[in-house]
Formats: structure tokens, sequence, C-alpha cells
């Protein structure tokens, strides 16, 4: 089917507003707009894309959002890359980032540069325990 990307985001956005907490549709939105710009200068997805999949980035790991719900919104293959994002608890964070990498999808990882960028951009709540986290592994998504 032939995709209608205002579709898309007319239901994505009050799905996001529903689920994520205040700060969390602020940074949401954050991440949608740094993937848009990457994309754009890049060529690499499509600038659409990377804004609806960077938008939708938290929802299955962070809220209850049914991800059946979701997938209806998104399809198939914008749903996938935000699996791709979606880090297991069980996984330790070096795993999830690798994961991400070895999938391959460009999507996913333009959409998780987007989200560490906005991570260490927020300077106020940029602890040392995050740059702990984020630090060691930025470089492989450079």
């Amino acid at each position: 089917r032939r995709r209608n990307v205002m579709i898309e985001l007319v239901k994505l956005i009050p799905l996001c507003m529903e689920y994520y907490p205040k700060k969390k549709m602020a940074h949401a939105l954050r991440v949608a707009g740094y993937a848009y710009e990457e994309a754009k200068e890049t060529h690499s997805v499509s600038p659409y894309d990377a804004y609806i999949v960077g938008l939708a980035h938290d929802l299955i790991e962070d809220t209850d959002c049914p991800q059946d719900k979701l997938q209806e919104i998104l399809g198939t293959d914008l749903f996938s890359a935000v699996v791709i994002l979606t880090k297991d608890d069980k996984d330790d964070y070096n795993k999830y980032i690798y994961s991400i990498l070895d999938s391959g999808d460009k999507l996913a990882i333009l959409v998780k540069r987007a989200d560490m960028k906005d991570h260490f951009m927020q300077t106020e709540t940029l602890t040392e325990k995050l740059k702990d986290k984020y630090l060691p592994v930025v470089g492989l998504f450079l």
C-alpha cells in the first residue's frame, strides 16, 4: 500500500501524547527532530520515516502502549525499527547497542544516534552515570 505520512503522524501524535509522560514526549519530539535533520542531510533514509520512528522510539520500552496499535499505525518496516530500538530489561546496554548496529537497520541506527545526541544535549539531566553509559559506545555510531 502507498503510505501517507500525514495520516501516520495524525494517528501517532495522539498515541504518543496518551502514553508518554510530558518530559518523555518532549524527548521524543527532540529525537524526532534530530533524526529528521540528519536524514535530510545524509539521504540515508526518508526524513519522514526518521521523524516517525524518532517520535515512537521509546513507546514499547517505556510505556504500556499496545504494540498492535503501534504496528497498525507504523506498518511493518517502521514498527520493526522501533522494535530494534527497544531495549530488553535483561540485556546489558552494550549488548543492546551491538544488537542495533548488527541489525544493519539504517533507520534504527540513525534514530539511536539522535537519541544519544539528545541525552548529551540535555546537560541539566546528564549525570555521571549517563555519561558512563553513553561515552563508551557513542563512537560506534559516528
